[in-house]
């Protein structure tokens, strides 16, 4: 790979389309600083054509376009004999954290599911979750992709909220008539494909099988810890550092092979307080 500028385009934190277009350009940065490493290593161990290398060494699948961000996270992040592991490993330090490296390389490959698929809310604080989450991961094998992380990550905290219209009661406006609508009961089993859209709400499954709220770090336990028993034995399937993400209607999914799928259904008042209210 030739040297390259990995910059970010101009971003609107306040609308939907440049923050997605700077979500899906993020991942790429980061995925490219990626093969970036693991190219200055391999080519002089293979040569340029280091990929046909180790294809034909049976130790890389064929077919394989690993500029594509989703075929390289799924190489890194799920096959633990990959040779692409090797030149990252050696960024890292502390040979314990190459375990939560790769760990967070699958919740990256998650985000970047929910985000292709708009299961996310197209917002700043969506998108400053994600570059949070890269920049993590890029400090710990110091890559490139942290300084545009750095960069957005100012943009967006310095960017003031859109305000909102105020709502101006008056006495003509006649009351609402409630109507009820019975809603069919959907059954699903665990790891079900879920295509609805997701609040901005996200969390993490702990070592002990807790959940923690990702922004506040309060844990399910501690809030409501009859739900975590309840919850015990779908955590238990789940790998410790797996992000949860949860509808408006209480369905809790996690991200299984290739898809965001059925955990569990939760209610409101069983839940994070107002994490189900007002999304």
């Amino acid at each position: 790979m030739t040297d390259r500028e990995f910059k970010l385009g101009p971003v609107d934190p306040h609308n939907s389309y440049s923050v997605y277009a700077a979500a899906m350009s993020l991942l790429a940065i980061f995925a490219d600083t990626l093969l970036e490493v693991i190219d200055a290593k391999l080519s002089p161990l293979y040569g340029k054509d280091w990929q046909d290398q180790l294809v034909g060494l049976e130790l890389l699948e064929e077919d394989q376009n690993l500029r594509d961000v989703h075929a390289l996270l799924k190489e890194l992040s799920r096959n633990g004999m990959s040779q692409l592991r090797m030149p990252l490993k050696e960024r890292i330090a502390k040979k314990e954290a190459h375990k939560l490296f790769f760990d967070e390389l699958a919740n990256i490959l998650a985000e970047r599911n929910a985000w292709v698929h708009r299961h996310v809310q197209e917002t700043r604080d969506e998108l400053k979750g994600l570059a949070e989450l890269i920049r993590m991961v890029s400090l710990m094998a110091e890559l490139k992709s942290t300084s545009e992380c750095e960069n957005l990550l100012s943009l967006l905290n310095m960017s003031p909220l859109p305000q909102t219209e105020q709502v101006i009661e008056t006495s003509d406006i006649k009351e609402e008539t409630t109507v009820t609508v019975e809603i069919p009961t959907k059954y699903w089993n665990f790891g079900d494909p879920i295509h609805t859209q997701f609040t901005s709400h996200s969390y993490t499954v702990t070592e002990e099988f807790d959940v923690i709220d990702r922004v506040s770090e309060t844990r399910l336990s501690s809030i409501n810890p009859s739900t975590l028993k309840t919850l015990n034995h779908q955590l238990r399937q789940l790998r410790s550092g797996s992000r949860l993400r949860i509808t408006k209607d209480g369905v809790l999914s996690a991200f299984f092979a290739e898809n965001w799928g059925f955990v569990a259904q939760v209610n409101a008042e069983d839940w994070f307080p107002k994490h189900l209210q007002n999304v």
